[in-house]
């Protein structure tokens, strides 16, 4: 029978009644780690199709003699008809089941999402900061409880003592609780409960070492039950943790293995030993490449010039001959505007540096651009142009030069080669520290497994709650009255004071059921985070920003300070016998009739008299170079 010390509270309009004036036959209450704290009653007799007494989703507040025991949702209704009896019976959970209703999720940043870009998705990445650095398991555990309180979670977290630093782990569409279970299956040693004195209730998590002991002794009341075995075979004798890193560096995988062990003198082949092999997403480089083909600046060659102006390739075109000291270089600014130069590879300016080698193939890309500069190459040519023959078949020949001409290239101090530049670097998973110590420590006590019950006159005359407590049983063997027994598990009926403990690893926290280690499937930039910091999913290429082409064009020579025409058939390469001389400063005279551009001249042979030097005349053939008729500029 319900005891008049246990009352109950309905939230929604503050009604308190004990069980017995509720109408309540029995109640039956479990607390339990890392699931829903559980009370279920019954209401014998009560019309199977009645109205709800306390309806989905509503708050009830458990009391013994007036101190709060137990704060729960209403969560089932069963009802049961039978010939001979009908029923109404109530399930409500504690805040563990906000946890477990509740999505975890993460900001990422996505590229069309308006302000700041970040959006919650439950794409997960556990233990693990946005700037890709380690939380430990019990930051990640506050964070998870923090997003269950932002959606309304009647409860808060207290005391926790996970601290380990764990590999990240990736999870998808998880709910706050199962964040939190993955992360205490590194801590085989702790527990977790509500502490229902606060208001809103308090989750604690503690480790083994740190949890208040309670003894019974198996000789007498109130103990009535006991089943008990130690479990030696869950003491490893070693933690082999093996961390198997991949890293790719310009499309070239790269494969380590990093091994984390303690104790260090034990073997890892033997019985009982725990070898875990972690894969861990390594750090991927990406680069950007460019092919540049160079040669040297050889403005003293006559060839390097013909490549450059390849009329002067022309068959009709020979003796090119370079006029010494003449070859200068200027570097060429933004605007095209060209400063003075000096000899080739040494020529420099507030526009910059002129190199010694030109690009042929290839551009300049912005990272490249300290290695760049637009130049202009000077120098003076002197060549013949062969002209036909005259009237009486001898060879016209016209020499030119001293002539200037030039070239605008882009110069460069680099060789001819594939050049690279490291655009992005995706940090890895980093490593965590000290964690096989960590693990092993948690394993390395003996633990204690079974079941221990007492009957009391009323549920919690000994404790208000077993759990977050260990179990030391005296009377038996001496070993147990230190086992320090972790208790995971008190159901208490309330009408009979029967309480039953359960105590050990829970089965979730086993070897033989140790979290899967997926490993991450996204990196993390250097300085500009990708994927969920940056809204960037794939190592995409990146343009190639250029400066300036190859290769310029040659431009035509500046005008020539002379040109020398020769008549005759050359011998041994030198000029014929007639010359003929023309200066440029006559023809561009502004005293001299001024020649429209277009025009085309011809050579024509021109009968003429001319003295004999003794006051006679004798008709002699001159060489003129001819236009068609026009009017000079100005009348």
């Amino acid at each position: 029978m319900l005891s008049q010390i246990w009352t109950l509270k309905r939230a929604s309009d503050s009604l308190e009644q004990t069980l017995a004036t509720w109408g309540i036959s029995s109640a039956r209450f479990v607390r339990r780690t890392q699931r829903s704290d559980t009370l279920e009653i019954r209401l014998d007799g009560a019309a199977f199709d009645g109205a709800e007494l306390f309806a989905y989703g509503s708050t009830i507040t458990l009391k013994r003699n007036g101190a709060i025991y137990f704060v729960g949702l209403a969560t089932k209704t069963p009802r049961m008809a039978r010939p001979s009896v009908e029923g109404v019976g109530y399930t409500f959970e504690g805040p563990w089941w906000y946890l477990e209703h509740i999505v975890y999720q993460q900001d990422w940043k996505f590229l069309n999402v308006g302000g700041s870009n970040l959006a919650a998705v439950s794409n997960l990445v556990l233990a693990q900061a946005n700037d890709g650095t380690l939380i430990t398991t019990g930051a990640q555990i506050a964070d998870a409880v923090s997003e269950a309180v932002g959606a309304s979670a009647a409860l808060q977290i207290g005391t926790n003592d996970c601290a380990m630093q764990v590999p990240p782990e990736a999870g998808r569409d998880l709910n706050c609780a199962e964040v939190i279970r993955r992360m205490l299956r590194w801590h085989p040693d702790c527990v977790a409960w509500f502490d229902y004195s606060t208001t809103p209730p308090t989750l604690k998590i503690r480790q083994r070492a740190n949890l208040t002991a309670h003894s019974f002794s198996i000789a007498g009341a109130p103990h009535s039950s006991t089943d008990i075995a130690a479990r030696p075979d869950l003491q490893p004798p070693v933690v082999v943790l093996k961390y198997q890193i991949l890293n790719q560096d310009d499309g070239i995988d790269q494969s380590f293995v990093s091994i984390d062990k303690y104790p260090g003198g034990p073997s890892e082949l033997q019985p009982g030993a725990v070898v875990m092999t972690i894969d861990l997403q390594g750090t991927r480089s990406q680069y950007v490449k460019q092919y540049i083909k160079t040669e040297a600046i050889a403005a003293t060659d006559v060839n390097w010039w013909k490549e450059r102006l390849p009329w002067l390739k022309d068959s009709n075109i020979t003796n090119v001959a370079y006029v010494a000291s003449s070859a200068s270089l200027a570097a060429m600014d933004a605007d095209g505007g060209v400063d003075s130069g000096s000899d080739p590879g040494s020529a420099s300016s507030s526009s910059g540096t002129v190199y010694d080698n030109l690009i042929l193939e290839g551009e300049i890309p912005e990272w490249l651009t300290d290695h760049a500069q637009l130049a202009l190459v000077q120098a003076k040519l002197t060549y013949d142009i062969k002209r036909g023959n005259d009237a009486n078949g001898h060879a016209v020949v016209e020499h030119r030069g001293p002539e200037v001409v030039m070239v605008k290239v882009m110069s460069t101090d680099l060789a001819t080669d594939w050049y690279k530049q490291l655009t992005a670097v995706y940090i890895g998973d980093p490593q965590p520290t000290g964690l096989a110590q960590a693990y092993y420590t948690a394993l390395a006590t003996l633990q204690y497994e079974g079941s221990f019950e007492i009957t009391e006159q009323e549920c919690g005359t000994t404790a208000t709650s077993f759990l977050g407590q260990v179990l030391n049983l005296t009377g038996g063997l001496a070993a147990w009255s230190t086992m320090n027994a972790l208790i995971f598990e008190a159901t208490e009926d309330l009408a009979t004071g029967h309480t039953r403990l359960r105590f050990g690893p829970a089965h979730y926290l086993s070897p033989k059921d140790w979290v899967d280690l997926n490993r991450i499937n996204r990196q993390r930039q250097q300085g500009d985070l990708f994927g969920k910091v940056n809204g960037l999913v794939t190592l995409g290429s990146t343009p190639l920003g250029g400066t300036g082409k190859h290769n310029h064009a040659g431009s035509a020579s500046k005008a020539p300070p002379s040109h020398d025409v020769w008549v005759g058939t050359p011998a041994g390469g030198n000029p014929g016998t007639y010359k003929i001389s023309m200066l440029h400063t006559q023809i561009d005279s502004a005293a001299a009739p001024q020649v429209p551009s277009n025009l085309t001249g011809q050579w024509r042979a021109i009968n003429v008299c001319v003295s004999d030097g003794s006051g006679g005349t004798v008709q002699k053939t001159v060489l003129a170079l001819t236009t068609e008729p026009f009017t000079p500029a100005g009348g």
